[in-house]
């Protein structure tokens, strides 16, 4: 005889408004009628409620809970803490026709909601109409900023417009320091260990020299590495300069 393998809740659904409820059935290898299976299986989510005229019956439905088809959901919202009984309803389609209920599962309906963050598997998530991505469940769908084609929507998801097409970084500015541009090629450019350190030690921890640095690598260095790639003189002119620094440096 048929019956309940496993029902339970996967949780609320926040976009509906509803809670999510699986039942999946033992597979009864049911006897076959002119070719086709001879049951036909539903589980009924039932309960009672008290009202003005009388206590009201509320049921759903779950659809061919059989493990030959898959997942089944019934997307139904009883009042917290309600006890529902999950009755599994087996129809007769062969010559005698008829139904009767099979087995019966209790479940009792959680008393707080949950929210898609919480949801830490990816069929919970995706069953409560929340979105899994990076590893994580979340009430949103992935912005891919890529997707944008232009910059008011790009820029109104959070995502960088540059260079005509939408980003998720920003554009990082181009830097230059004219120092290593002279001394690259030469052994000099093991030896700038003392003048990084005065850069990182001492600038650096001074606005004014937070300055000098942002200014020194950006439009200064930028504008100094193109002059100097066009002269050998001036490069070799900026290699004595750095000799002479590290000299006073090691004083």
């Amino acid at each position: 005889m048929a019956s309940w393998k496993t029902v339970e809740i996967v949780g609320w659904n926040p976009k509906k408004g509803e809670w999510v409820i699986t039942g999946v059935m033992q597979d009864p290898t049911p006897g076959v009628y002119n070719g086709k299976y001879q049951y036909y299986y539903v589980g009924k989510a039932s309960y009672l409620t008290k009202e003005a005229d009388g206590p009201q019956m509320h049921a759903g439905y779950i659809e061919n809970p059989s493990p030959l088809y898959g997942n089944w959901s019934l997307f139904f919202d009883p009042p917290s803490g309600t006890k529902l009984d999950i009755d599994l309803l087996e129809y007769n389609i062969g010559k005698d026709g008829g139904r009767k209920i099979v087995d019966t599962a209790t479940i009792i309906i959680p008393r707080e909601k949950n929210t898609c963050e919480s949801f830490k598997s990816e069929f919970s998530c995706k069953a409560c109409g929340c979105y899994w991505y990076d590893g994580a469940c979340h009430s949103s769908k992935k912005v891919i900023c890529t997707d944008f084609t232009n910059k008011e929507e790009c820029e109104a998801m959070g995502c960088y417009w540059y260079d005509n097409l939408c980003h998720s970084i920003k554009k990082k500015k181009k830097t230059a320091c004219p120092i290593a541009c002279v001394c690259n090629g030469t052994p000099l450019i093991d030896q700038l260990g003392p003048i990084r350190e005065f850069r990182d030690v001492i600038l650096k921890k001074s606005m004014v020299g937070r300055k000098f640095v942002s200014f020194y690598y950006g439009w200064l260095g930028r504008n100094m590495v193109v002059i100097l790639n066009r002269s050998i003189i001036l490069k070799k002119i900026g290699r004595l300069v750095v000799k002479s620094i590290l000299k006073k440096m090691q004083r």
